[in-house]
């Protein structure tokens, strides 16, 4: 079997990161490496991390889900 994708999940609503974490975890082709609550941490995130995947609200504090796809270098993640 391939390897399984590697996200993050970055949304400011709480309930919403459960609800994806929980469906994640029920699919083994997904693993759940990082997520955040406002787009200055999924910068670091995705910095630190580099998942294959990035879940992202566009509605977030400090930066837009488009501003962080703005602050990072490629490659960026699916």
């Amino acid at each position: 079997m391939a390897e399984a994708l590697r996200i993050v999940v970055a949304d400011d609503e709480a309930p919403a990161r459960a609800k994806i974490k929980r469906l994640l975890k029920e699919d083994p082709r997904f693993a759940m490496v990082g997520e955040a609550e406002d787009g200055s941490a999924t910068v670091a995130q995705v910095q630190a991390l580099r998942p294959d995947l990035l879940i992202l609200d566009i509605q977030m504090p400090g930066l837009t889900g488009f501003e962080v796809l703005q602050a990072l270098a490629p490659p960026l993640p699916r």
